[in-house]
């Protein structure tokens, strides 16, 4: 995506935020951004307290649960209390809080103290920025609710409040229920058509004058060569160099063959990347195909196999899983080649899955255990329980007890071969825990003990 796409909404965002701590009237910005916009967003707004018209201390809150429940109101009176001390004891023009209000009383507790910050803020700073962020996908409409009746409070005049949510319907709703003249909205939304038109010509541009330029060539200078294009020039006349007195060194033709794969392998990927964004699949298949293609030419067979994963999964996400899965098998079979095992085991577990989600979990079912055995083979500890536990529930699904039990036993036996320091970070905790449930629900007690012990002497760690 282009810089100036994702950089013009946080300067809209920047400038109105400079409006609203300029206008005391206004007492919220309600801030709404989008799940890509969200990090750079919150710096922009943390950097509000750096404006020179800004003379009131700013505290952030995180609601990290979403709805409005008391345990979530009162999670974020700590977290304010929390952040207030943080910031006085960064030197921040404010004085000791008094004791914490009651707890139990939800919304309310979040009011009380906010008014306690309030009377806390010592001169030159007046006043109080209060940022609230809400971590959920979609803002519960009670919470919104409950959110407004804190605004509009009489006692917390003297707190103006920056609210940063998602985009979503119920926000806008929200924004419409707050007294006019009070509140300023602010978008922070990449405008997806302008992105992708900015996306294009930037590959254009690196086309017709080489990596890394995404403007137009300087007025009056010779652009360098590009043989990666498809038509290139017909040559011109010869044209005698200068006379200097000066020998130039001869070109290295030969150097800039891996350059020419490296640019070429580049737009193809940008280009591949860019059609599936605009929902054309098959410009997307064939450029993907092509980044495939360009790097087998260049003997880069671990990059080709990696081109052709991609291929893979966006053929899946085109609705194509029969392409997808003989994509899959190609990329198995040419890491197999070349001794690939990790690259193996990814390819046959993405087959899997495809396979799943196809309906053919016979199919599935040996995929996962051609990625268990590829993965075991590259001493990919991870990937060996990630396979056996998404076909250990393949089989659950398909009450086949009995297939699940030998593979995760498998698994189960494989973990004892390795140190414990090893299985972390891995699933082989979820896969032993649930052997052990499943032997015991077939009423084989005695193995589900065995199972527990040797999981407890394993010492797997959570």
């Amino acid at each position: 995506m282009g810089q100036a796409s994702l950089l013009r909404p946080l300067q809209q965002l920047g400038e109105g935020l400079q409006r609203f701590v300029r206008v005391p009237e206004l007492r919220v910005a309600c801030v709404e951004a989008s799940a890509q916009m969200r990090g750079p967003a919150l710096t922009v707004v943390q950097a509000m307290a750096h404006l020179a018209d800004c003379r009131s201390p700013l505290l952030v809150v995180e609601f990290d649960q979403a709805g409005d429940s008391d345990v979530a109101w009162e999670a974020a009176t700590d977290e304010l209390r929390r952040v207030h001390g943080v910031l006085r004891a960064a030197g921040g023009p404010l004085a000791p809080l008094a004791e914490r209000p009651l707890r139990a009383q939800g919304s309310a507790s979040f009011a009380a103290q906010a008014l306690q910050c309030i009377g806390t803020v010592r001169a030159p700073a007046e006043g109080l920025f209060v940022v609230i962020v809400s971590t959920s996908a979609a803002p519960d409409v009670m919470w919104l609710r409950r959110l407004a009746e804190i605004i509009r409070s009489p006692r917390l005049t003297a707190a103006r409040f920056v609210v940063v949510v998602s985009t979503s319907d119920e926000v806008a709703t929200w924004i419409g229920t707050l007294d006019a003249g009070s509140f300023l909205h602010i978008p922070c939304v990449v405008d997806e058509r302008a992105a992708l038109a900015e996306e294009e010509a930037e590959i254009t541009a690196e086309e017709e004058l080489g990596v890394g330029f995404r403007g137009a060539w300087p007025s009056g200078v010779m652009p360098p060569p590009r043989p990666w294009l498809a038509a290139p020039k017909p040559a011109g006349p010869a044209v005698s160099p200068p006379t200097t007195g000066e020998r130039r060194p001869a070109a290295a033709p030969a150097a800039a063959a891996p350059a020419n794969h490296a640019a070429r392998l580049r737009i193809a990927i940008r280009r591949a990347s860019l059609a599936l964004r605009k929902g054309d699949g098959p410009e997307a298949v064939r450029q993907q195909a092509m980044a495939r293609d360009i790097c087998v030419e260049a003997g880069q067979i671990r990059e080709a196999i990696t081109m052709e994963l991609v291929l893979g999964a966006y053929l899946a996400q085109l609705g194509q899983p029969p392409l997808a899965i003989t994509t899959f098998g190609q990329a198995a079979e040419r890491a197999q080649s070349i001794e690939a095992h990790d690259l193996a085991a990814q390819a046959h577990l993405a087959a899997a899955s495809t396979h799943d989600r196809s309906g053919a979990a016979p199919a599935a079912l040996a995929s996962f255990r051609n990625g268990i055995m590829a993965a075991r083979d590259a001493d990919e500890v991870a990937l060996v329980f990630q396979g056996y536990w998404e076909a250990g529930q393949v089989a659950v699904r398909l009450d086949l007890e009995v297939d699940c039990i030998a593979l995760w036993g498998d698994a189960f036996a494989y973990a004892q071969t390795l140190d414990a320091s090893r299985l972390r970070g891995t699933l082989a905790k979820e896969v032993i825990s649930e052997l052990a449930r499943i032997l015991a629900r077939q009423r084989r007690y005695s193995e589900a003990r065995e199972v527990e012990r040797a999981a407890a002497a394993l010492e797997l760690p959570s």
